[in-house]
């Protein structure tokens, strides 16, 4: 199987900024049991807590957007070695900084990851657009909820998870901003490059590893993202 690991910068950091190292851990033994059955598997992280707290320092020192945008790409990939620093030899090194070098690491039987890679597209923006350039089956989206719900589970208690959905039902559930921002699911880039490739996708509970796994094996984990 064929996929991109959208790996939120949530999972691997706490809102006190300290990067969850047994985490790390846990995914790279993963994710060398994926790569050592055949699977292909290259990961995209978002910048997380730490992205978040430079941001909104710099938004108090009045910087520009385009900057903003600059330095949380860059977090990112300081992410990216974290998790090419767990995987040890099997990731390619050095991570890449623009789409360039992404297609240039790609297919040399190596792990690529990255963070952002250009000022004002998100992580997500990126996945998709990997996702599409290797064909992927599914772009996998891990984050830190289990799924996709009708309303923020957070804030709701009665809000459901759904087992499938459409890109264009997912568009409604976001455009009536029943989850603003309180957790990251896919913006308007990201659905429209899934939506032109066919590409399927898939969130689930980042937080314990395993779920990427029993995905790459076939279980039914998390919400199914249907390309319609």
């Amino acid at each position: 199987m064929k996929i991109i690991l959208r790996l939120g910068g949530h999972v691997v950091w706490n809102e006190v900024l300290t990067p969850n190292v047994s985490i790390l851990k846990e995914y790279s033994e993963v994710l060398k049991k994926a790569h050592d059955e055949g699977h292909i598997i290259h990961i995209v992280i978002g910048g997380g807590p730490p992205s978040r707290a430079y941001i909104n320092a710099l938004t108090h020192l009045n910087a520009s957007n385009a900057l903003k945008d600059y330095v949380g790409a860059m977090i990112a990939r300081a992410n990216a070695y974290l998790i090419a620093c767990a995987l040890g030899e099997l990731a390619h090194i050095p991570i890449p900084k623009n789409f360039s070098e992404v297609m240039d690491a790609i297919g040399k039987g190596k792990i690529v990851i990255c963070g952002g890679l250009q000022p004002a597209q998100s992580t997500l923006a990126v996945a998709a657009l990997l996702a599409e350039l290797i064909n992927a089956d599914y772009l996998v989206n891990a984050t830190t909820v289990d799924g996709v719900y009708t309303d923020d589970p957070k804030k709701n208690p009665n809000a459901k998870r759904l087992d499938k959905i459409t890109i264009s039902e997912l568009r409604k559930i976001l455009r009536d901003r029943f989850m603003p921002g309180t957790y990251e699911l896919f913006d308007e880039l990201s659905l429209e490059i899934l939506l032109r490739s066919k590409i399927k996708a898939v969130v689930l509970d980042g937080r314990n590893p395993d779920n990427v796994y029993k995905l790459l094996q076939g279980e039914r984990v998390g919400t199914l993202i249907i390309p319609q």
